[in-house]
């Protein structure tokens, strides 16, 4: 009995994998967090273990989807790597922010947010994995198998992975990224989709903490306050006041720490470059990209003997 409940899942997940040997294109990442889109960027990191990143964007996808990073690091001098996902409240990036410490010595931290990520840090939970299994699976610790065993999910699987062609195309898929681990998208308008946003104080707590967990790991962080769209301003008239006072808020929290506030939330960005009321179009993040690059370009001067890099830094994990 013990050795039928210890074989069939592994036989199910040896006939997932050689259904997917014919259509590897198919083949989902091993659920080993919450978030199916992070799953996709623990893969990225794993398939990419050379990386060391001067600055990594961490946040929730108003960070994944408006990041172009040739825009970025051109703009910055500094390379760089995207490390949001769909879906997060600032508590859960603050979650995410400390194991990005503790795999990458990067020099920087870039937060680009809005309302909806400070709706709700009280019920819901912080933790989005496993740590020490996801730290495992990106170093390369055990064979994927490991993984697919560990966090068997098959219906998770067969559903992505039936859908996964059309997901990944590229400015257009919801979990495509590009070599920078961003998810920018190109789509046709979906509308406001958002409502009015509640405000959480334990998500403004929450940013103060994630920024003195930075500053003790010697890391820099910069938070920038994203365009909204316009229709939505119309349509919630103390949108842009709520912005202002967010900004301050958030500014106060951060002060106590060097650390940096910047508000792109600005008229030029018009309805056309918006595909929902908080996320830009392809175009348009390539100009926002370039605008907070200048930013962490001109303030990473400031601190030239933390940011300059040499040739032989490498991951943390990697030392």
């Amino acid at each position: 009995m013990a050795l039928g409940v210890l074989t069939l899942p592994a036989l199910l997940v040896g006939a997932q994998h050689s259904i997917f040997q014919f259509r590897p294109m198919n083949m989902p990442p091993p659920a080993v967090s919450q978030v199916e889109a992070l799953d996709f960027k623990f893969r990225h990191l794993r398939n990419r273990r050379d990386l060391h990143p001067d600055v990594i964007a961490v946040g929730s996808s108003m960070t994944w989807r408006h990041f172009d990073g040739e825009k970025f690091e051109a703009h910055s001098g500094l390379s760089f790597l995207n490390g949001g996902t769909s879906f997060l409240r600032v508590h859960q990036s603050r979650y995410l922010a400390d194991f990005y410490v503790e795999m990458y010595d990067a020099d920087y931290f870039v937060m680009l947010t809005s309302l909806p990520d400070f709706e709700d840090c009280t019920t819901i939970p912080a933790s989005l994995f496993n740590r020490d299994d996801v730290k495992d699976y990106v170093t390369g610790t055990r064979p994927e198998w490991f993984y697919y065993l560990k966090y068997l999910t098959l219906a998770r699987y067969v559903r992505t992975g039936l859908e996964l062609p059309k997901r990944m195309e590229p400015l257009e898929g919801d979990l495509w990224q590009d070599e920078y681990a961003s998810g920018p998208l190109h789509v046709p308008d979906m509308g406001l989709r958002y409502g009015r946003q509640d405000f959480d104080p334990e998500c403004l707590r929450q940013l103060h903490l994630m920024s003195d967990d930075l500053a003790q790991a010697g890391r820099r962080f910069l938070v920038a306050l994203i365009p909204v769209h316009p229709a939505y301003l119309q349509k919630y008239p103390d949108t842009q006041e709520r912005l202002i006072a967010l900004h301050d808020q958030i500014q106060t929290s951060l002060r106590s720490n060097g650390h940096d506030i910047v508000m792109l939330a600005d008229d030029s960005y018009l309805a056309d470059d918006f595909f929902d009321a908080f996320h830009l179009q392809w175009p348009a993040v390539q100009r926002l990209s370039a605008a907070v690059g200048e930013q962490v370009g001109v303030r990473s001067v400031a601190y030239a003997g933390r940011t300059t890099r040499s040739a032989s830094r490498v991951p943390a994990h990697l030392r």
